[in-house]
């Protein structure tokens, strides 16, 4: 693993204040600077300006959902410039969500019944990645 300039940010966008506190919490195991964003819209500008490693999206959020916005940031990926790995994080089936992911371009899907534990497994495998 090569050596960080800077802590790894992960952006957790969810439209429920307690999913994104629950988020939260849960990362903190992994040595990363958390930032929440209950906005879909905005969140595409801060993966912009703040340059996250890895981008957590609930799927179901009114106006953008979570595939929505995995498409946008990846559309607007600058070139040479490392893209975040994205997560979508559901309570869908995961049957349903597959295709999506696959669709809008995301690295993994973690269902929301697996728990915080499991994303916070899948976060740190997707650091490691974006990392190397």
């Amino acid at each position: 693993m090569s050596e960080r300039l800077w802590p790894a940010r992960v952006l957790v966008v969810d439209d429920d204040d307690a999913s994104r506190r629950l988020v939260e919490v849960a990362l903190r195991a992994l040595d990363v600077e958390v930032v929440l964003c209950a906005d879909p819209e905005e969140a595409i500008g801060l993966v912009r300006d703040l340059r996250p490693a890895v981008l957590v999206l609930d799927v179901m959020m009114p106006g953008l959902d979570g595939p929505m916005v995995a498409e946008r940031v990846r559309a607007a990926a600058e070139p040479g410039l490392a893209a975040p790995k994205i997560v979508l994080w559901s309570a869908l089936d995961a049957s349903q969500l597959t295709a999506r992911a696959r669709a809008c371009g995301a690295d993994a899907v973690v269902l929301k019944i697996a728990g915080p534990a499991a994303l916070v497994q899948q976060v740190g495998a997707l650091l490691e990645v974006w990392q190397s």
